[in-house]
């Protein structure tokens, strides 16, 4: 699902029978990736004994992690190093009143919300955190209880930090499979939709923000990224920055995601190689940042992170001086392929004004919207505008 396409400008609907000329070998690269030095650290055991390496003579870690990673994983694995486990949900606020503090943009509505303006240490307690040894703080702001410990113990040195990054289209299937926990409550059995709403309004808001200051600090040291369950990686901070620079540096693509609709069709089942399998497809998101991930090649092994992490680091220089005044560390353009061949019709889609997106949805903008049609059955045929009195 992707809230935006609720607040569609062009009151387009069209439908176009399958297009025999498509049974053709597709050249579309749905793994585009920058080559960046080094290589990745693969596997959990890999991973934990690198950073036991490395970070030894530190008496206090921070793992932290992006909301929809598999926390359990993580808890597993760095306990294998025999020191204490700190997971940040225990040091939280009771999940009761983390609901009453986000309510208000939830709200009670399927769809609709409000852009959140919480702050991540508004999560967490003011009860002062003891530890006696070695320990690792894994979780959701654990840079944060880190840095409040430095403050209270000041024979503690500045505590290193691994951040473990996540794809929003990897978050989405794993709400869509009930596997993962919002920021600071459960609420893995709901209504995948409504799991997403909290995270497009409030979780991914709050972290983006959190996250954004970590980066630009420059303490942490290191990234995982954990999408493939089976297989985590590591790369280092250094590895990190050099590939996003080389990335904002060129002409890029992000990697590209593709989900069905219930208007979707068959088109791109050829075009793009895509699983036949599959009922349909509707959509291609193939340059939407705040959904889509970039690859990071080392030595032929892709380790993924948010394209969001390119917007954050290097704003400035991916929209250039006048794009980034106006709408700062937003990426204002996507770009989506639409498939209705041998499907159905697109669904109606409106557009707010910007007074009104900014007021009812606390959005810095609305979006403008140009169709561009790639290819047609003989008897396709586009409805443009509305008339009155139709009810259905």
């Amino acid at each position: 699902m992707c809230f935006s396409f609720l607040f569609c400008s062009l009151l387009t609907t069209f439908a176009v029978k399958t297009n025999k000329r498509l049974m053709r070998k597709s050249n579309y690269d749905k793994f585009p990736s920058t080559r960046t030095d080094g290589m990745a650290v693969i596997g959990w055991e890999k991973i934990v004994s690198t950073l036991n390496e490395q970070w030894a003579d530190e008496p206090v870690w921070a793992i932290d992690l992006y909301p929809g990673t598999y926390e359990e994983d993580f808890l597993a694995a760095f306990a294998k190093t025999g020191r204490k486990i700190i997971d940040t949900r225990t040091l939280m606020r009771p999940e009761e009143e983390i609901r009453q503090l986000t309510e208000r943009f939830i709200t009670d509505d399927v769809l609709f919300g409000y852009m959140s303006n919480i702050r991540l240490h508004e999560y967490f307690d003011n009860s002062i955190l003891q530890i006696d040894g070695p320990c690792i703080i894994i979780g959701t702001g654990a840079a944060y209880i880190a840095d409040k410990l430095s403050t209270l113990n000041s024979q503690l040195s500045t505590v290193p930090i691994a951040y473990a990054d996540m794809a929003r289209w990897e978050i989405q299937q794993r709400f869509r499979r009930h596997e993962v926990k919002a920021l600071g409550i459960d609420n893995s059995q709901e209504e995948s939709s409504r799991q997403y709403k909290r995270g497009y309004f409030n979780d991914w808001n709050i972290v983006d923000h959190y996250k954004d200051e970590l980066m630009h600090s420059g303490r942490i040291q290191y990234w995982i990224d954990s999408n493939n369950r089976q297989q985590p990686k590591m790369i280092s901070d250094q590895q990190f920055r050099q590939g996003m620079e080389r990335t904002v540096r060129s002409p890029f693509r992000v990697v590209p995601f593709f989900d069905p609709a219930p208007w979707g069709g068959q088109w791109m089942k050829e075009v793009c190689d895509l699983p036949r399998e599959q009922q349909n497809y509707g959509w291609c998101f193939d340059c939407v940042p705040e959904e889509n991930s970039l690859y990071l090649n080392l030595d032929g092994v892709l380790v993924e992170f948010p394209s969001q992490d390119l917007v954050l680091m290097f704003s400035r220089q991916l929209l250039g001086e006048q794009v980034w005044a106006r709408f700062g560390k937003s990426f204002p353009i996507r770009f989506d392929f639409l498939d209705t061949m041998g499907g159905g019709n697109l669904s109606l889609q409106v557009h707010p004004t910007n007074e009104f997106f900014q007021r009812e949805f606390g959005m810095p903008y609305t979006q403008d919207e140009s169709y561009y049609l790639l290819d047609a059955g003989e008897d396709a045929v586009v409805y443009l505008g509305l008339k009155e009195d139709i009810v259905r």
